[in-house]
């Protein structure tokens, strides 16, 4: 985390997933994006994601920025013996937020959002082992797709506006 930067923050971030279950996230019968994956993992499965973050204010208006990128391997092994299909993992995602507040009473905000997460093109159709697809670390989306999502951070592209007022001190 960078504060260097008055009323801004900068967080940039490596995750590492590691998955040797056969029936964890990338385990057998998981599907990557529109790509099923055929046979259990062979091996520890890899998932880097790698990222940044920038969240800040100037006077009234706020914004949020975030851009992580994804990369990593599912080995697996099977259905049939000696069957083994090595899966390339890439991927990117991108969310932002901005909103102005109005000089009143109750605090009127206005805002905007866009969010966005990659998706597999073709979906290993022909044997296409690169999966293109957005893998979701944590799945609650409930801060990109407010509180009834349906919708995991992949395979995405999504606007809101929003309007928020503080019309007493307890709503």
């Amino acid at each position: 985390t960078i504060k260097a930067v008055p009323n801004n923050t900068i967080d940039a971030y490596v995750l590492y997933w590691r998955d040797g279950s056969a029936t964890g996230a990338f385990g057998q019968g998981a599907v990557l994006g529109n790509t099923a994956i055929a046979g259990a993992p062979e091996k520890a499965s890899n998932l880097y994601t790698y990222g940044v973050r920038v969240k800040g204010h100037y006077n009234a208006f706020d914004y949020t920025l975030e851009l992580p990128f994804q990369s990593g391997s599912v080995d697996t092994v099977g259905p049939a013996p000696g069957v083994a299909t090595n899966y390339s993992l890439g991927s990117f995602a991108f969310a932002a937020k901005a909103g102005y507040t109005l000089p009143t009473a109750m605090k009127i905000r206005v805002g905007a959002e866009y969010l966005t997460a990659q998706g597999d093109d073709d979906g290993g159709a022909g044997g296409d082992t690169d999966v293109e697809t957005f893998f979701n670390l944590f799945p609650t989306n409930h801060g990109h797709m407010g509180i009834m999502d349906q919708q995991g951070w992949r395979n995405v592209d999504a606007w809101a506006l929003n309007v928020k007022a503080d019309v007493t001190s307890k709503l």
